[in-house]
């Protein structure tokens, strides 16, 4: 069972043809057997104790996990992901879910000083480890944050990297792990965002019509969720 904490909403043209990220990741899963996937709106809605056996994907958002003193819903997330973490729960944070996991296992998140990045790019490391065995230097994924993990929490250990962003994927246990891109975002999803913030972009100094022509699928990328929730479910 795979049970989703929904963190944020996609863009409005994203959003009208794939209504949330638990219909991506569900697209993305598709076929792998035995699973059930359960949403839970981790802003509203209670966060229950989660059932033994299941894995838990925390969702991206467009929230900043450096707002987290504002906002109640992240901090009961915080406290949340560290009970989970100690009762040995299978957690796969993305993009807010990677920040918000490292905030609250004793990293720190801040605005990235490299900038605003919503595109196509390659990893430049890999530890081909787990649900990442199959990924390479020069693998494509798609990314789309102004926030990074700054400092690695203390258990945690860098799996990926790229070049506007040192600590791109983490490991904390062999099936909990947090990614900064998306694994879900292939080249349609991603030219949607990248079309939506497009004044944002080109004010932050980007070639919006490069990266809309630079967009690709990831199919590793894709393959990095597939394969967390295959081990997940096989451990059963």
């Amino acid at each position: 069972m795979l049970i989703v904490w929904i963190t944020g909403d996609p863009v409005p043209p994203v959003r009208a043809k794939w209504a949330g990220f638990d219909a991506m990741y569900a697209n993305v899963l598709d076929g792998v057997d035995g699973l059930r996937i359960e949403s839970i709106d981790a802003r509203a809605d209670r966060l229950d104790r989660v059932p033994d056996g299941a894995g838990v994907l925390i969702s991206g958002s467009p929230s900043s996990v450096t707002e987290i003193a504002d906002h109640p819903w992240m901090q009961r997330l915080a406290r949340t992901i560290v009970a989970e973490v100690a009762r040995g729960t299978p957690l796969f944070g993305v993009c807010f879910g990677h920040q918000i996991m490292a905030h609250a296992l004793g990293g720190e998140v801040t605005r990235n000083p490299a900038g605003f990045h919503m595109q196509s790019v390659q990893l430049a490391h890999v530890e081909s480890v787990g649900p990442l065995a199959h990924l390479q230097a020069n693998s494509w994924v798609n990314v789309s944050h102004e926030d990074h993990v700054h400092r690695v929490p203390p258990k945690a250990r860098v799996i990926a990297r790229a070049l506007h962003d040192p600590h791109h994927a983490l490991a904390y246990a062999r099936h909990t792990l947090s990614t900064q891109f998306h694994p879900e975002f292939d080249r349609e999803i991603l030219r949607g965002y990248i079309d939506y913030r497009r004044t944002k972009l080109a004010d932050a100094g980007h070639d919006v019509d490069s990266l809309l022509t630079g967009a690709r699928d990831s199919f590793e990328g894709r393959e990095v969720l597939r394969r967390w929730m295959i081990e997940c479910v096989a451990n059963v």
